[in-house]
């Protein structure tokens, strides 16, 4: 692996501070996108695998954080796979309008708006390729990794 592109992970930025921090300790050359760019690094053949990480897994798929599904979708568009790998920890399941309102302190929403701030999404088994486990099994459907007993 040569490079990763990291999504910045709005609105907590997670991707930008915690995750882009940990894969360049690993000694890969770590390169921040903006949410925004999945699409157009995966049309520019950019991505040669998604890493994407989960919360939980069901028989619809696997919830991830918001953005997942985007990047299911292009990964599956553009012929690339997707791997899922456990994530640390739950996060909450949707942040506070004051996420999206605010930026770097600064307010940049425009009073009297609403703001709807989903934190995680359900990425459907049709765009997961290969799903890991916490102990380490590696599972290529929901119906597989029941059999096999897998902790998701």
């Amino acid at each position: 692996m040569t490079r990763v592109f990291v999504a910045e992970g709005r609105p907590h930025l997670y991707g930008a501070g915690v995750l882009s921090g940990a894969v360049r300790e690993l000694g890969i050359r770590t390169v921040l996108i903006a949410d925004s760019m999945i699409a157009f690094c995966f049309s520019k053949g950019l991505v040669g695998e998604a890493m994407l990480f989960y919360q939980d897994v069901s028989a619809s798929g696997a919830t991830c954080s918001i953005g997942s599904h985007l990047a299911g979708i292009c990964a599956l568009r553009h012929r690339v796979r997707v791997c899922l790998y456990p994530s640390s920890g739950r996060g909450d399941a949707y942040g506070a309008p004051e996420d999206v309102f605010h930026f770097n302190g600064v307010r940049t929403a425009p009073e009297r708006i609403s703001a709807y701030v989903p934190l995680t999404e359900v990425v459907p088994w049709k765009y997961i390729s290969r799903l890991l486990t916490k102990d380490g099994k590696a599972y290529l459907s929901y119906k597989e990794l029941v059999r096999g007993g897998g902790d998701g």
